[in-house]
């Protein structure tokens, strides 16, 4: 059984990892991509910023435009590779670049189309405080490399951030752009009434650890959400409107890949759940 875990766990590890990623990048000068901003580091990989009320769709497309002109690089990859990331008869690779964080933040948009990130590894995307934004488009990755591509990551990020938003229900299948490579989501304050049960959006973030759906409108967690999230730690439900828990609401506790002396910490604090001797006011953990 070690045996099996421990090769699942490798697995998953090295489906991400194999995707390539460029070399050091440059920013582009900044006039040539305001009002954003690019920020260039030691490491090669730069910041980036579009933050304020003037931003549209239209200055994130500029901008990641102008970074992959300077550098050269071209979203189409080419043929794939057979040793390359999901091969496939007739497919095409992305040319992925590497980006330490992208703040999106504090703008009036009320529509985001994920097109220019396409191609894209950040370690932090925060697209925090947009409370106009409700709806995450996904983009037609065939349409934008004019070929088939049957990677399962569009976008890859280590953490993702969209509090205080509108984001309702929809928005949980946008989130598959992410695939097995986001480990931190957060969704504090936005519109989402339930976890999504009915599809399999939530099961394919494989690689998810901490999950934040605080101050939400979330009034009941129902059948086996969390069946594939096997690395779950942290799952915070706080502040929601939750009454009832199915009896498969966390199934993941008795699989396999649970670790020796490592917990899921529930927060379910300050929602309509009651104890039997009053209502659920603190985080607990369970095995």
């Amino acid at each position: 059984m070690l045996q099996f875990v421990i090769l699942l766990a490798f697995l998953v590890v090295t489906q991400f990892a194999a995707v390539s990623y460029s070399a050091p990048l440059t920013c582009p000068p900044p006039n040539e991509v305001l009002p954003c901003t690019c920020t260039s580091s030691a490491t090669g990989k730069p910041s980036l910023a579009c933050i304020g009320p003037t931003i549209s769709q239209a200055n994130i497309e500029r901008l990641f435009a102008r970074i992959r002109a300077v550098n050269a690089i071209p979203l189409d990859g080419g043929p794939e590779d057979p040793s390359q990331y999901t091969p496939s008869p007739s497919g095409k690779t992305l040319n992925w670049i590497n980006i330490t964080r992208f703040d999106l933040t504090n703008t009036e948009m009320t529509s985001l189309n994920n097109a220019p990130l396409i191609g894209c590894h950040f370690d932090v995307l925060d697209a925090s405080n947009n409370p106009l934004l409700r709806e995450i488009v996904l983009a037609d990755i065939n349409k934008l490399i004019n070929g088939r591509y049957r990677g399962e990551i569009s976008v890859a990020a280590e953490t993702v951030r969209f509090d205080r938003c509108a984001l309702g229900d929809s928005a949980w299948k946008a989130f598959t752009m992410f695939h097995n490579s986001v480990r931190h989501l957060s969704l504090k304050n936005n519109a989402l009434a339930i976890v999504e049960y009915r599809s399999d959006y939530l099961k394919q973030l494989h690689a998810l650890e901490r999950l934040d759906l605080a101050d939400n409108r979330i009034y009941e967690i129902r059948g086996s959400q969390f069946t594939e999230n096997h690395y779950l730690q942290h799952l915070n439900l706080s502040r929601n409107r939750i009454s009832s828990l199915g009896p498969a609401a966390f199934k993941i506790l008795h699989t396999p890949f649970e670790v020796a002396d490592k917990r899921l910490t529930i927060d379910l604090s300050l929602n309509n759940l009651y104890n039997g001797q009053g209502m659920v006011s603190e985080p607990y953990k369970v095995h």
